[in-house]
């Protein structure tokens, strides 16, 4: 293998470059200085922090007072005033008002109301007898004719008569009826009850107004 034998130069030291300032050294400083004269400033011109206020002392109690007593003034008397006899005087009463006596009313005649006749009374009737033989077995038709004088119409089922059978002294067979139609003032009315039984095998028959039925 080859090798360099060319000879080197001899150095007996290396020769180091000189600095320069540069131009942002300055600069550095002086941002530096004004930092610090700003927090130097802050301190001095920063207000001291005053302490906490210190507790306040509880407040002693307030004695009560007496309560005043009521003192009794006493007051003048007044002076007692003498009263002097006078001659007795003698006052007439004064006279007495009366009002004139309130005169009696007089009590009106009340009129009595009529008392309402019975149909017995006000009602006249006259009958007949037929002897019929038709089924269902014989009877004796009674006909009865009615003349209303009780100043009104009476109703059908106001006014009813009882037709009465007896053979030897007894009664043996009762039958009612009433009209059909209102009984008016004016005309007569008419109406037919059947006794059951023979007309010759009663010894009588009666005819009779029933008041209330």
């Amino acid at each position: 293998m080859p090798t360099d034998r060319r000879p080197r130069p001899v150095e007996s030291g290396r020769r180091r470059p000189i600095a320069y300032p540069s131009a942002a050294g300055p600069a550095v400083l002086a941002t530096v200085g004004i930092v610090v004269m700003v927090i130097v400033v802050g301190q001095l011109t920063r207000r001291p922090t005053p302490p906490p206020p210190a507790p306040a002392a509880p407040t002693a109690a307030r004695p009560i007072s007496p309560v005043p007593t009521a003192t009794v003034t006493a007051t003048a008397t007044a002076p007692v005033r003498e009263e002097l006899a006078s001659p007795w005087i003698e006052v007439a009463p004064a006279p007495t008002r009366t009002s004139p006596p309130v005169p009696t009313p007089v009590p009106r005649a009340t009129r009595t109301p009529r008392p309402t006749p019975s149909l017995a009374g006000c009602v006249a009737f006259g009958w007949s007898t037929l002897q019929t033989y038709g089924p269902p077995s014989a009877h004796v038709n009674v006909t009865i004719q009615v003349d209303n004088h009780c100043g009104r119409e009476l109703a059908p089922l106001e006014l009813w008569f009882e037709v009465r059978g007896y053979r030897q002294g007894e009664l043996v067979q009762v039958a009612r009826g009433h009209p059909f139609d209102p009984v008016g003032t004016i005309f007569p009315a008419e109406l037919t009850i059947g006794l059951p039984g023979s007309e010759t095998w009663y010894d009588r028959i009666t005819v009779e107004i029933l008041e209330s039925r």
